[in-house]
Formats: structure tokens, sequence, C-alpha cells
């Protein structure tokens, strides 16, 4: 009633602000009466009781998991094993309770205009999904199936058991003009589908990404999304399976001729160390190239051998460049095949020719100074530097020159091992203030101490507390004193933050603030 009141332009501006991102529990009972006067007035309780007045606000519609456990049980078929308490509850008639089609159809129906659909939840949708977003959501642009990663360390026992989604009405999907498509755990028929989906697409489809993750993909799936998808400027592949070879690559990365990203996400295949070799015919508006790789999950030395031949990349028109290592949470365990290694020299080399590269990240080798001296110097302008540093970090602090090259550079991040990272006990005559990092790989709680600003630094620059820096960990990494990240600040103009993170998720922050009239670092 509030903001009714506060005339139709604010009304229409508050409710495309809280409902234009509708977040969805898949749960049943969120969708009934008894529930909804339970917890009151949110989201979805204002839109099923006033379907007319909000529905039309959605843009983008996201079901996710129960937040509440404790009262949702998941069939025990749906996570591979069955709990005693759930064997118990089951007895006494306790069923599971995701989302039926009805719920969704009632849900559905009143959102006009939405544009995005995205399931994250364990269990697969409902039969009939695709029928109810191609007959009530006609300007859908957006499908995504992507369920959830799971945190917690698991046996491949249960991950095999986890559901995999049969996709049987994704052919529908062709009548709508989509341009962005991503699904992951998909059945053997639920790839099926996706093939029929992409058959009957027409050459002039508006689809520009496509972003899949099964173990059935193969080299016939790669080229079917070629044909099918010639205007694809964003791709993104993952596959924890065999079938995915060299070949896959070779047969789709030509068909793509207007592909500008390209991600290789965990694949786990049979690639050769020569396969960036034979791909002779890179599409030309490739910009963007990035390998994630998990340290966790590789066990043959199969599944990274390709990166010997990154050299091979069209270095000289990409802008972002990314070879990243990714972990699993509370797994430590890293196979021999995929530990820390010295960047190769002919990747190195091949960087000389990468002048118009902006973003470089490159943590899965680790870097010394004399490697690091070529993009830095070959690269005018690099904005973003990322990578594992196999020395202490004062001798990075020591490469003056090669980092005043980089006129343009504004972030560094360094990763150290355990040897050369070591925490201090926080100051004690500095204020400290929590911050929260979105980064995964990092502890969720940090504390950041703020700083005096440069009126109030005395002469001598001995004195740490007073440095105009901000650090975002109560201590500093290997004693490093503050006067010499200002002084290497200095010979950056552009640098704005250095980050130093450690193995185990330590971090340290230091944001670089300057005047508008003065270029020196505050």
């Amino acid at each position: 009633m509030l903001l009714s009141e506060l005339g139709s332009t604010i009304f229409r501006a508050s409710c495309r602000s809280l409902f234009g991102i509708l977040i969805v529990e898949d749960d049943m009972r969120r969708f009934t009466e008894h529930l909804q006067s339970q917890i009151g007035h949110n989201p979805l309780s204002s839109i099923l009781l006033n379907p007319g007045r909000y529905g039309k606000y959605v843009r983008q519609l996201l079901i996710v998991d129960p937040s509440n456990l404790k009262s949702w049980e998941p069939r025990p078929s749906y996570i591979g094993f069955e709990s005693p308490s759930m064997r118990e509850k089951r007895s006494e008639g306790v069923e599971s309770n995701p989302i039926t089609a009805q719920n969704l159809l009632d849900l559905l129906r009143y959102l006009s205009n939405l544009e995005t659909f995205s399931w994250k939840a364990t269990v697969t949708p409902p039969d009939g999904v695709c029928e109810m977003l191609l007959t009530h959501n006609r300007r859908l642009t957006s499908f995504h199936y992507m369920p959830a990663e799971r945190l917690l360390p698991v046996s491949r026992a249960i991950l095999a058991s986890l559901p995999r989604w049969n996709g049987l009405s994704l052919p529908l999907l062709s009548s709508l003009n989509l341009k962005s498509i991503r699904v992951s755990r998909l059945s053997q028929s639920g790839v099926h589908s996706f093939v029929r989906l992409l058959f009957m697409l027409e050459t002039d489809s508006q689809l520009e990404e496509v972003c899949i993750d099964t173990n059935w993909l193969d080299e016939l799936l790669c080229q079917q999304i070629g044909s099918a998808c010639s205007k694809l400027r964003r791709i993104e592949i993952g596959s924890d399976g065999s079938r995915f070879s060299d070949k896959s690559l070779v047969t789709l990365l030509p068909l793509c001729e207007h592909l500008e990203a390209f991600t290789l996400r965990e694949v786990q295949g049979r690639l050769s160390k020569t396969l960036w070799e034979k791909i002779l015919d890179y599409p030309s508006r490739l910009r963007h190239f990035q390998v994630n790789i998990n340290e966790n999950s590789i066990q043959h030395a199969w599944n990274i051998d390709h990166l010997s031949s990154l050299s091979n990349l069209p270095v000289t028109s990409l802008t972002h460049l990314i070879i990243r290592r990714t972990s699993s949470p509370f797994q430590d365990q890293v196979h021999d095949v995929a530990i820390l290694k010295t960047v190769p020299s002919a990747f190195v080399r091949s960087l000389e020719n990468a002048r118009d590269l902006q973003h470089l990240e490159c943590d899965w080798w680790s870097w010394s100074c004399d490697n690091l001296r070529t993009p830095l110097e070959s690269c005018p302008d690099l904005r973003v530097l990322r990578i594992a540093f196999e020395e202490p970090f004062q001798k990075l602090l020591s490469m003056v020159l090669p980092f005043s090259n980089a006129m343009r550079l504004g972030s560094v991040a360094v990763t150290l091992s355990p040897r050369h990272f070591t925490i201090l006990p926080p100051s004690p005559t500095l204020s400290n203030r929590r911050s929260v990092s979105r980064s995964p790989s990092v502890s969720p709680v940090q504390f950041t101490r703020s700083l005096p600003s440069s009126a109030d630094i005395p002469s001598s620059l001995d004195d740490q507390s007073n440095s105009p820096l901000h650090s975002s960990n109560p201590g500093s990494s290997s004693n490093i004193p503050l006067r010499d990240i200002r002084k290497f600040a200095k010979r950056c103009h552009a640098l704005y933050e250095i980050i130093i993170y450690g193995k185990y998720g330590e971090r340290v922050h230091w944001a670089i603030l300057r005047h508008p009239s003065n270029s020196n670092p505050e």
C-alpha cells in the first residue's frame, strides 16, 4: 500500500527492483496458502496473490534448492544414499516435495515478460517445463539448466547417482527466439533431445551463447553445435567423459566464424599435446580464451597434455587469456600430474606477440621474475595480471622498471606458496572493520584496516601504521613494509590494487587511492 501511494513512477521502479529477479525454492510448500500466511509477504506470495499487478515485472526466474533443510528431505534416489533419519521419515509416510508441474504452471502463466529461465536445483524439472515456457513465455531469450555444484566432497558412486535430466521437451524451444542456452548434467536421452533442438534451429538462428557440460560430448555433437549456431559469440564446454577428444575442437572452432569468447571448463577428455597446433583456422573475432582446470579432479596426464601446445594460440588478436587453476572445497589431495610447475618457455615467448592483451591470468603454472618480464614489456595494454609466483613477493616488488612499462596495469594478484606466505599478528594501533570476500577460494570473513590519509602521514616512512594504503588483512605477508608497496605503486601510475593469495585461502589486499590532482598513491 505504501508504494502505491507514492505515485505510479516510483511504484513501477520499485516493482522492477523487487520482482525483476524472482528466486523460488524447489519446495511445493512455498506455493501453499498455509505457508504464505506463515512467512508473510514475499515476492512469490505477492505474485501468486496478485498476479496481474506484479507478474509482469519478472524478467528472470531462478529455481534453487530449498534452504529449510529441516523440513525438506529429497528422495534417496536423487542423491544416491539414504540416511537413517530419511528412512525413519519415509516409513512414516513423509515424501519428498519438490515443486510439481502444476505449481510451475501456476507461476509461469503469470510471468508474461519472462526473459530468462534458470534451473539450479538438484532435482530435475517437472515434465513439460518446455511446453509451459513455449505456451506462456513467448519472450523468453535464455534457458539455463545448470544444477548447482556440490560443496561437500562425495564419492564417485554418489556423483554418478545424481539425477540427470532427460529433457524430452527441449526441441520445443526451437520455436522461441533464444539467444542463450546453458545445459549440464544431461542424460543420454537429454543429449539426444539437445541435438534435436540444434537440428530444428534454422540457419538464421539468433543464438549467441551455448554452454554444455556433459560426459556425452563428442565430435558429432560439436559438429552439430557449430553447424546449427553459426552466429555464436560465446561457447563454454565442460565434460568429464572420455568421448571428448582433439577431433571435437578441431571440428567445432572453424565452424564458429563469429566466436568471440571460448571457455574450456574442467574437461577430462583425451586431449593430445598437439591439440592447439591442429586447429589451422581459428575464428577471426576470437578475443577471449579461457581454460579452467580443477587440480583435485585431474588424475591422468592426458587431461592436461593439451596445455603444451598453447603457444600456438592466436595471441595477436586476444584481449583476455586465462589459464586458471581451480580447486574443490574441503579437498586437499592433488595428483602428481597437477602439482604446480614452472611456466613453459614456449608459452612465455608466445606472449611477445600479444600486443592487444589486456587481461592475463595464469596460475596453473608458476612464474619467476625472468618469465614475468615478457608480458610486462610486450603487452602495452595489459590491465589485469593474476599469476602464481614462485619467488618471495619482495622480488616482484623489486621489478620496478618492467612494471613501469605497463602503463595501464591496474590490478596485480599473486598466489604465493606456503613457504613464501606468512601472516603476522594484527597491528594494535589500527581499527578493523569486517568485509566479505566474493572469491570462493578465500575465507568468507576478512578484516580491513582503515589507514590515515596523506595529510596525516609523518615525514618518516618507517612507520607502517601511517602508510597511505589500505590493507584488507590484519597482517602483512612475509613482513612486507608498506613503504615498499607505496614505492611500487608510484611507478605504476594506473595501479589501484595489489592482492596476495595463499595456498589455503589467506589473502592480503592493498587498495591504492590517488587524488585527482596528484598521481602519488594514498
